[in-house]
């Protein structure tokens, strides 16, 4: 599966001792989406979009072309993170948003690094998937996603 493989973090899976592996191409997505959703960047700072075409990882670069653009990449990223279930997300706003060690981190969530390090593979897997196949096609941010969808629709339909 080539260079986004490569270990920033790996962590022991309970099941067979495998290792999971952070994958480093969405960790850096992952970085500027939470710039990109600053004051800064979300309202036309200048560190959000622009600074996603200026990256040396071709799979950023392949996404962008897949998604139709850098604002379509980041809005995708935002709706993963925003399907997660809320304990993946206060573990990516800590991860991305937050100060301090991994060890701080998962600290302030209450659990340990590598309870936060394998919940945050999980989110690496998801938003790796909603940029592969679409948010809908995730069966881990599906569930609030196609209820968000449903209830954005029921809202349009005259009563």
């Amino acid at each position: 599966m080539g260079l986004h493989e490569k270990t920033i973090g790996t962590v022991s899976d309970s099941a067979g001792g495998r290792s999971a592996k952070l994958i480093p191409w969405i960790d850096h997505l992952l970085e500027k989406w939470a710039r990109w959703g600053t004051a800064q960047g979300w309202h036309g700072g200048g560190c959000g979009i622009s600074s996603l075409l200026m990256t040396e990882h071709h799979q950023i670069d392949r996404a962008i072309s897949q998604q139709g653009g850098p604002d379509d990449v980041m809005l995708t990223v935002d709706t993963a993170v925003l399907c997660l279930p809320d304990e993946l997300q206060q573990v990516v706003r800590q991860r991305y948003q937050g100060r301090g060690t991994m060890e701080q981190k998962a600290t302030a969530l209450g659990m340990n690094r590598m309870l936060f390090q394998r919940r945050l593979v999980s989110v690496h897997v998801a938003v790796q998937a909603a940029l592969d196949k679409g948010v809908a096609a995730v069966p881990l941010l599906a569930p609030k996603y196609l209820s968000t969808r449903k209830a954005a629709q029921s809202q349009r339909q005259p009563a």
